[in-house]
């Protein structure tokens, strides 16, 4: 079964003070532990970049990896990831989406979902609530806790097979730009079109680095040696 991944990395790094994709993490940047990772497990590697730095990575690191393409994104995540989408090659079976942000992905969550996608043609990586969730009546009180035990964060990898999450964004699309605007993951427009999509529990810290204090986190982790395969 091929399959294709789509690394979106092109965020302007507003909340973390600089393009957070770029920053180093243990001597390497952010984005290239994904990229390495899914490089190891996907026949096909896209990775969308603002249309600004392309050149600069490009000539920074296009060497070492020659077979990784490069796609620039949109203003808006679901415009990078259509773009992504947009370049597969035809014999794409499954779609792998991932935060270039989420270093810390392991190689058994990968294929767990891999492995899940292509059963139930949909499935997310994602992390079982620890901490007591309660929700808000909106004006700053409790209005019911819920049970963590059926809640669920969601994260990425998220992976479709081709099919499906193309549907989903052509079905999204004829909706106008405000629907896809309103969607805050992939798997959330593919829940739309009534799609099942599984959930895998991921089996390590895979944070998302939004702040500087996540690079410590992430650096602390790492020198552990936990994540490296």
């Amino acid at each position: 079964m091929f399959i294709s991944t789509i690394i979106v990395a092109g965020g302007s790094g507003k909340r973390f003070g600089s393009k957070k994709q770029y920053h180093k993490l243990c001597g390497k940047p952010v984005v290239l532990w994904a990229v390495e990772k899914f490089m190891q497990v996907s026949d096909e590697v896209i990775l969308i970049l603002p249309r600004e730095d392309i050149t600069f990575f490009q000539n920074k690191w296009k060497k070492k990896y020659p077979s990784l393409k490069i796609f620039p994104g949109g203003r808006q995540r679901w415009q990078s990831v259509e773009n992504g989408l947009k370049n597969l090659l035809p014999k794409a079976c499954l779609v792998a989406i991932h935060d270039g942000a989420r270093p810390l992905i392991n190689k058994a969550d990968i294929q767990n979902c891999i492995k899940a996608a292509s059963k139930f043609g949909a499935a997310i990586c994602a992390a079982q609530a620890s901490d007591t969730v309660k929700m808000s009546d909106g004006k700053d009180n409790i209005d019911r806790t819920l049970n963590r035990k059926i809640i669920f964060l969601a994260q990425t990898p998220q992976i479709f097979k081709k099919e499906i999450i193309l549907k989903a964004f052509e079905r999204f699309r004829a909706f106008g730009r405000k629907k896809l605007s309103n969607a805050t993951d992939d798997a959330q427009m593919v829940e739309a079109i009534g799609q099942k999509v599984k959930l895998v529990p991921t089996t390590s810290s895979n944070i998302k680095i939004t702040t500087k204090t996540d690079i410590l986190i992430a650096e602390k982790l790492l020198n552990k040696g936990v994540f490296r395969w």
